[in-house]
């Protein structure tokens, strides 16, 4: 962990093709309060390039105040390589530490402060915060009882973990300053971090997950479908089986699979029965068809690339108090 009297702190944020999203997400990180005895600046890292988040980014900038606000293009499309980007920007201003959101997100003003608190307390090297999703009306009721991200898990004292996901946390910049990044491989399957994380563990960097610093993730109504939900339960699986492949090697990598095969092969047809009695049971269903999905798609060598579906809310969907919850 940082030890300098004043850390500094380069906060990251990815995007492509969801400008709607990008506007409301950099509004937020506008409004931000900075931890006492820091010296904090942004980096959003456009992966398309196309010059419109450059004019978003470029209109923001007087209201960040004296922080400072830099723009990259990562030219090669895919996940890992933007965030990678906002990793290279870190190590370029020799920051002491970078947090991460996704372009879907907003915080509160007390975010950043809130994971920095927890740093210093717990000393911790990596700080990772909970999602809560903020869904449309229209969404499915299966919706409400599919706990996104974990976000029923909340209210719990902080806890030590193996992994961590990059849409709500903070990492010492030690930790990869010597090579660590986001594995290419997972551009577009998801899993990146999950992976990277993982690695992190092993080289023995104290991974913490905390109630104290929520964000809320927003899912525009053409996102929030049970097509969406099923394509990344099948994402899902396969990453799983493709973090523990490039972890443990082919044979855990295998077992990963049977460990998802077996129960979904079971709790798939069940769940079916049973969603003809309660709507409760409609995600289950889902979720096990789709990681089943997944597991053939690995062994086949198909896999569904979930991340090259971009989901962008609709230019009068995120003012209008008549959409979401």
């Amino acid at each position: 962990m940082p030890s300098s009297t004043k850390s500094s702190i380069l906060v990251g944020v990815c995007t492509y093709q969801r400008p709607n999203l990008f506007h409301h997400c950099i509004s937020s990180l506008a409004s931000l309060q900075h931890p006492e005895n820091s010296n904090v600046s942004f980096v959003f890292v456009d992966n398309e390039g196309s010059g419109l988040v450059r004019e978003i980014v470029n209109k923001s900038r007087a209201s960040f105040g004296n922080a400072t606000v830099y723009y990259e293009v990562e030219p090669e499309r895919g996940i890992s390589n933007a965030r990678n980007c906002i990793l290279k920007k870190s190590i370029e201003l020799k920051t002491d530490w970078v947090a991460m959101i996704d372009d879907d997100e907003v915080v509160a003003k007390d975010w950043l402060c809130n994971l920095m608190s927890e740093a210093k307390k717990y000393s911790a090297d990596v700080i990772s915060g909970f999602v809560v999703p903020k869904l449309p009306k229209s969404a499915p009721r299966f919706f409400e009882y599919t706990n996104l991200h974990g976000h029923s898990r909340r209210n719990q004292k902080p806890s030590w973990k193996r992994s961590a996901a990059s849409g709500n946390v903070m990492i010492s910049t030690a930790i990869f300053k010597d090579g660590l990044s986001f594995d290419p491989q997972f551009n577009f399957t998801g899993g990146e971090d999950t992976h990277f994380f993982r690695l992190a563990h092993l080289q023995g960097v104290r991974i913490l997950k905390t109630d104290k610093a929520e964000i809320k993730e927003i899912i525009p109504v053409s996102k929030a479908t049970t097509n969406w939900y099923f394509k990344r339960k099948v994402g899902s699986a396969e990453a799983r089986i493709k973090i523990a492949i490039h972890t443990k090697g082919l044979f855990w990598g295998g077992i990963k699979a049977f460990e998802i095969f077996l129960p979904s092969i079971v709790i798939a047809p069940i769940s079916g029965v049973l969603y003809l009695l309660h709507p409760f049971f409609q995600h289950l269903l889902i979720k096990h068809v789709g990681r089943l999905i997944g597991v053939w798609n690995i062994l086949t060598r198909k896999p569904s690339n979930f991340y090259l579906n971009v989901y962008d809310a609709a230019d009068d969907e995120l003012s209008d108090p008549d959409i979401y919850v």
